[in-house]
């Protein structure tokens, strides 16, 4: 019970620190551009080397975790982004930060898809997609935390790069958790299954590419937003940053920048407006899982490497459309993605319901031959 407790708690940390890494990209943004003496969209476009890294983290998970044990790959996961964030922090070199941001970003997409193994191993059907929900509660905390302590450690520390140290002071509780800690053991059949992938899966997963494309973008740009266009301070864009966490929304962003609308309307519409995107990438994961009996291995994967896919774009692509459109056009950017989202998931509930049907439909009897 102890084991599974203490594995569970550095699964959930793995997501703490994907998200973590993605809402200060947002943060120190403004404040590395001044320090490098960078464009705010040449320093925020820096940042994608981290999505870059996760979505090779992603792939190399699909290899790695066959060879390794879930304890030594979170031993080393957990070694990987201590040390490489760490670096961030005491170099605070623009330099540097774009090969030590995908050397992190490596070892995160390895954690988060150990830790999705772990918990799907840990907990019976019935519990294992409520602990997958779980899981964006560590994001939305991650926001929260970061949105809280960055604007006051930029305020208070010499260097933007201070920030990653919270980064680094989780992974460090998750060292200590993991060390000596029993986790699940892996049957055979877990490595090296396929099967055919059910159809509505590219839809679902362009879905989902646009979902943490919107989520991504959104990220980067809301406390240049609120001080650029509401005049806020440094630590009311970090404060909004945690009012999206906590509801998680764009289309709320949307609405008030599109409508005029002053930034305590603003902050209120990001918390209310948001509560629909809660949960929505887990959710999806379990709903392509229900359209076959047993969902291949592949499925999965291929919705987990769509969906870093869109994190990984987020950063370059939302930067080139802010220096062509300006920084009110961040958050419109994010709606546009988040409407192809939900065509997306309509096709893919289309398709699954045709093909699900063809195969319920009684076969049609032969003909009888004529003389």
């Amino acid at each position: 019970m102890i084991d599974r407790l203490r594995t569970t708690l550095a699964s959930f940390l793995a997501y703490f620190v994907m998200a973590s890494m993605i809402t200060l990209a947002g943060l120190v943004s403004g404040a590395f551009a001044d320090a490098a003496g960078l464009a705010i969209t040449d320093a925020t476009a820096r940042f994608s080397w981290y999505g870059i890294g996760v979505l090779a983290g992603s792939v190399l998970a699909l290899f790695a975790l066959d060879r390794l044990s879930p304890a030594r790959a979170f031993q080393l996961v957990s070694l990987g982004v201590l040390a490489a964030s760490v670096a961030i922090a005491l170099s605070a070199s623009a330099a540097t930060l774009g090969p030590l941001l995908a050397t992190t970003g490596g070892f995160a997409g390895v954690g988060v898809a150990a830790a999705a193994w772990t918990i799907s191993a840990s907990y019976a059907p019935r519990l294992r997609a409520s602990m997958l929900l779980v899981t964006d509660l560590c994001f939305s905390a991650a926001g929260v935390v970061l949105g809280t302590a960055v604007p006051w450690l930029l305020a208070s520390a010499d260097r933007w790069s201070t920030a990653y140290l919270v980064v680094s002071a989780a992974a460090l509780v998750q060292l200590v958790l993991v060390l000596g800690a029993r986790f699940p053991e892996r049957s055979g059949s877990d490595a090296g299954a396929s099967g055919a992938l059910p159809a509505g899966t590219v839809a679902a997963g362009a879905a989902l590419l646009c979902y943490t494309f919107a989520q991504g973008s959104l990220m980067l740009w809301l406390p240049q937003l609120a001080t650029t266009v509401y005049g806020a301070d440094g630590a009311t864009g970090g404060a909004l940053v945690g009012r999206y966490w906590s509801g998680m929304a764009s289309v709320g962003l949307f609405v008030a920048t599109a409508t005029g609308a002053a930034l305590d309307a603003l902050t209120r519409l990001l918390f209310a407006l948001g509560l629909a995107n809660s949960g929505l990438l887990k959710l999806t994961l379990a709903w392509a899982s229900s359209w076959v009996s047993a969902p291949p291995p592949r499925l999965l994967s291929v919705l987990l490497f769509a969906a870093t896919t869109g994190t990984a774009l987020a950063p370059a692509l939302s930067a080139r459309w802010v220096d062509a459109f300006g920084i009110v056009a961040a958050p419109q950017l994010s709606a546009m993605a988040a409407a192809a989202m939900l065509a997306g998931l309509g096709l893919a509930a289309l398709r699954s319901r045709t093909a699900r049907a063809r195969l319920e439909a009684p076969e049609a009897d032969p003909e009888p031959d004529t003389p």
